[in-house]
């Protein structure tokens, strides 16, 4: 489901004007912005728990999200869909990545086998 998802929104961004520039990602953002001030909504005085660290973090993944999304919108505006595409299919590998080197996260072999099938078929996409 999560990946349905992330295509369409590839799709969808790449179909969009290029006049219209960052108008698209600003109504995503707000979008999800919303729907995450309504999943968070407690009760007057009930803390969220989460500590000022985890609020750092969140708030700097959602920058970087959003610089992710930025490059990627000029990219499909200003190259091919189908170099841009198949670049950004491989972020589940960094994923993968950035958490065993930084984390210290242990990979499964089911792990080890998706990052080597994505780099394949983005390799056999490209030639």
């Amino acid at each position: 489901m999560a990946g349905f998802g992330f295509g369409a929104f590839f799709v969808l961004m790449h179909a969009v004007s290029g006049r219209a520039e960052l108008w698209p990602l600003v109504t995503a953002r707000g979008g999800s912005l919303a729907l995450l001030w309504t999943l968070s909504l407690r009760p007057r005085g009930e803390r969220t728990g989460l500590s000022a660290t985890t609020r750092v973090l969140v708030a700097a993944s959602g920058l970087f999200d959003m610089g992710a999304n930025i490059l990627y919108l000029v990219a499909v505006h200003h190259g091919l869909l189908s170099v841009t595409a198949v670049t950004v299919s491989l972020y589940p590998v960094v994923v993968l990545v950035l958490a065993w080197g930084f984390l210290r996260e242990r990979l499964t072999g089911r792990h080890r086998v998706a990052a080597a099938l994505a780099v394949a078929a983005a390799v056999f996409i490209s030639v």
